[in-house]
C-alpha cells in the first residue's frame, strides 16, 4: 500500500462504535445495523450486518493496492467474538460489504476555504480501481 493510503474508511455495519487506523490515521466506525446508498431516491445498494467501506482511491495507487485490500477488508477481526473480544472477520459472520467510491475522503482543506482534490486520482483511474475491488470482494462470495 502506498504511503497515501488506499482505503479511507471501513464502517462496521453491527451494533458498537471502535476504530481502527490505516497508515495514514484516516479510518473510523459507526454504530449501525443495516446501511442502504441512495442515489437520487433510488437504493443502489444496501447491506445488513457487515461492512461499509468508504473508498478514496489517491493518485499513484494501483492495482497491487487492491490485491491487499482485497485481503484485508474481509479479513479485518473487528467483530466480536462471544467473549466480547474483537475477534471475528466479515467472513467469520457472514457479514456483507458495501463499497462506496468517495474521492472526497482526499480533500485537503489545510490552505484557504475550498479543499483541494489533488491528490485524489482522475476518475477514470479511480473508477477502474474501484471495480477491480468490487470484483475481487465479490470473487471471495
Amino acid at each position: 500500500m502506498n504511503s497515501k493510503g488506499f482505503i479511507k474508511q471501513i464502517i462496521p455495519a453491527t451494533g458498537w462504535w471502535t476504530k481502527w487506523k490505516n497508515d495514514d490515521g484516516k479510518v473510523g466506525y459507526l454504530p449501525v445495523a443495516v446501511w442502504a446508498l441512495t442515489v437520487d431516491g433510488e437504493v443502489v445498494g444496501r447491506i445488513g450486518p457487515g461492512l461499509m467501506v468508504l473508498l478514496g482511491v489517491a493518485e499513484g495507487d494501483g492495482p497491487e493496492d487492491v490485491r491487499y485490500m482485497v485481503d484485508k477488508i474481509p479479513n479485518l477481526r473487528i467483530f466480536d467474538d462471544a467473549d466480547g473480544k474483537m475477534n471475528l472477520s466479515c467472513l467469520d459472520v457472514g457479514g456483507s460489504i458495501l463499497a462506496v467510491s468517495q474521492f472526497t475522503l482526499l480533500g485537503d482543506c489545510r490552505r484557504g476555504r475550498r479543499p483541494s482534490f489533488t491528490a485524489a486520482a482522475g476518475p477514470d483511474s479511480a473508477h477502474a480501481l474501484y471495480e477491480r475491488l468490487v470484483h475481487g470482494l465479490r470473487a471471495l462470495g
